[in-house]
């Protein structure tokens, strides 16, 4: 297994035990994070609508109310197990990879499963590996709530 692999499938356990704080420390000081519009996803988040959009500011800030649980949407905490397959290195440099790969989620909370499915498109650091940029596109033409952490 490569070490893009093994990093990607931690970024996924840790998501998956709430670790939450771990994986904040995955990512580099610039990171971004983006979930596109279903319907515009190669769309800029700059000039078209995204679900998502954060500067590590915000996803600091959205980790923080999620773990002292003030997402009203995630109480309880949903529970989920992810797959995450058929990574790719798209492109690399000295200092950085980027990197595609098909992700399987399956959420469960308050009686009801939901699965979302899609792609992750990581830009990552070389060395050390971190997250530059974590684009999320959801292969669901629609989605419910994204109170948690794709």
């Amino acid at each position: 297994m490569s070490a893009v692999e093994a990093f990607l499938y931690r970024e996924a356990a840790l998501l998956d035990a709430w670790q939450l704080a771990e994986w904040l420390a995955l990512w580099a000081d610039d990171g971004r994070y983006i979930v596109p519009a279903t319907d515009a996803p190669d769309g800029d988040p700059a000039s078209t609508l995204a679900l998502v959009a954060d500067d590590m500011a915000q996803l600091r800030v959205r980790v923080e109310q999620l773990l002292a649980g003030r997402v009203h949407a995630e109480q309880p905490r949903s529970r989920t197990a992810r797959a995450v397959t058929n990574v790719q290195v798209i492109s690399a440099t000295a200092s950085e990879l980027v990197v595609e790969s098909v992700f399987v989620l399956h959420r469960f909370r308050a009686g009801k499963h939901e699965t979302l499915a899609g792609r992750y498109q990581h830009r990552l650091t070389a060395d050390p590996i971190k997250i530059r940029q974590k684009r999320v596109i959801l292969a669901n033409e629609s989605v419910g709530s994204l109170s948690l952490l794709l």
